[in-house]
């Protein structure tokens, strides 16, 4: 199963086929939308999201929704995701050495999106 079909998207669209996947270790506002959680990823990475081929995934306090932001030659993509029941993301450890983000892999980003995830 596909990423663009974990997230509920009727077409196959190639989301993390490319690039670098990114965790937020912290939970941001869920009023942030598109040029918040830039500032937010802009901060992090001096800058680089708009260059650099990296999705952002963000998630709210409860845990339980997760917006995915992507920029693209000419223009941003904002997905946003929300679950019913438990927590689909990892806690994440809030250490030193951890940093505003965290990377993540293609697969590990399947199954958190994933409608069949425990």
């Amino acid at each position: 199963m596909t990423v663009a079909n974990n997230l509920g998207l009727d077409s196959p669209m190639p989301l993390f086929e490319h690039g670098r996947i990114w965790l937020a270790t912290t939970p941001v506002p869920w009023t942030y939308r598109i040029n918040g959680l830039t500032l937010i990823a802009s901060q992090a990475f001096e800058g680089n999201v708009y260059s650099d081929d990296n999705w952002f995934v963000f998630m709210n306090k409860r845990r339980s929704a997760v917006r995915i932001l992507h920029y693209q030659e000419d223009s941003v993509l904002l997905l946003e995701k929300s679950f019913l029941g438990e927590s689909r993301f990892p806690k994440v450890s809030h250490s030193p050495d951890c940093g505003p983000f965290m990377e993540l892999s293609r697969s590990e980003i399947s199954v958190m999106l994933s409608p069949y995830s425990q």
